[in-house]
């Protein structure tokens, strides 16, 4: 009997020690997830400021585009109101209506074209 009672306890022993392994591979285990939980929480908090900076420069373009645009419309109508100005001066001018100039001009055009191709 102490043959098998030292057969037991060696048996006993090696079930020991493979459950203590065992506990310590688990634990590894535990902590390889919350190490993989923690790097996918810090990429998405990584991607969500990359996006946020990104998201700022856009709408700072977009801002810089605008208040171009802005001062465009602006020169293209402080420029139109110049010329208005000079058409109005020069009608006073003349006594001719911009209108009759336009006429005459496309009158002359025309003239101009069929003169062109009767060579």
């Amino acid at each position: 009997m102490s043959g098998e009672k030292a057969d037991f306890e060696k048996r006993l022993e090696y079930i020991e020690k493979v459950l203590r392994e065992t506990a310590e591979i688990q634990k590894e285990i535990e902590l390889l997830y919350r190490k993989s939980e923690f790097l996918h929480k810090k990429e998405q908090v990584e991607s969500r400021r990359r996006m946020s900076v990104w998201q700022e420069k856009m709408e700072a373009w977009q801002e810089a585009r605008q208040e171009e645009m802005k001062n465009w419309q602006e020169k293209m109508e402080a420029r139109q109101e110049r010329s208005q100005k000079q058409l109005d001066y020069l009608s006073k001018l003349t006594g001719v209506a911009f209108e009759e100039i336009m006429f005459h001009d496309d009158k002359l055009q025309r003239a101009g074209e069929v003169l062109k191709e009767s060579k």
